[in-house]
């Protein structure tokens, strides 16, 4: 499977997660649709309220990516991901696909958030881009 059809799909499943309107879906899909999307190093991924990444996670071929900057109440979208919980587990029994739930929070809000994702019981990684690499490494997206 080509590295350009994976960045279609992932592009793909993220707008239709996002978009309520055809008209803006398609217009959206079709000038992301060639983009390359670039995981940036140095994130800070964490799993049950703990920093951790498991092994493996980054070498995925498929990845499907929300991405939530600051400007939006990142608590409430933490409390969005017990609505992602069984997608995310029904989908990931597939080696080859990661979810990469972007976070770029305040930095006052990191520990209340890994509080949060630990209260809720989020055992699937999620990704707290305290630097704002994401957005560095991918402006034409953001």
């Amino acid at each position: 499977m080509s590295i350009k059809y994976i960045l279609h799909v992932s592009v793909l499943l993220f707008l239709l997660c996002a978009c309520g309107k055809n008209s803006s879906f398609r217009r959206d899909y079709l000038q992301m649709k060639g983009l390359n999307v670039i995981i940036p190093q140095g994130l800070n991924y964490i799993v049950n309220g703990k920093d951790s990444l498991p092994m493996g996670f980054i070498d995925k071929t498929m990845k499907c990516i929300m991405y939530i900057d600051s400007s939006y109440c990142n608590t409430c979208n933490i409390d969005r991901l017990l609505d992602w919980k069984p997608f995310v587990k029904q989908y990931t029994q597939y080696e080859d696909l990661a979810f990469y739930f972007i976070f770029e929070p305040k930095q006052e809000e990191i520990t209340e958030i890994k509080e949060l994702i630990k209260d809720l019981g989020i055992d699937f990684p999620i990704v707290l881009d305290e630097q704002r690499l994401f957005r560095k490494k991918n402006p034409d997206i953001i």
